[in-house]
């Protein structure tokens, strides 16, 4: 995902992965616009709860929390690049 991400060289965008933000680590997060991608692999069914209450207290940050599913990123890396990359845009603007 990370390949795909800087692929697309984001218009003045500045992502990160494994971004440290409230006690928590960020698959992917672009600090400018408030939008985290977080890649849920096969242990999200166990941990669907804690990623509610997490996205909870980040969404009173005001983060918005993307979710998309690891098969989706194997299926489609380039897509889920961009649609991203859109969703941070939008919010910046």
């Amino acid at each position: 995902m990370w390949q795909a991400l800087k692929a697309v060289k984001p218009e003045g965008l500045h992502l990160r992965r494994n971004a440290p933000v409230a006690g928590f680590f960020l698959d992917f997060y672009c600090k400018s616009s408030k939008v985290a991608l977080e890649v849920d692999g096969k242990s999200h069914d166990w941990s669907a709860d804690r990623d509610d209450r997490r996205d909870a207290i980040l969404a009173k940050l005001g983060i918005k929390t993307l979710r998309i599913s690891a098969e989706s990123v194997q299926d489609n890396a380039d897509g889920i690049a961009r649609w991203y990359i859109d969703e941070c845009l939008a919010r910046v603007k």
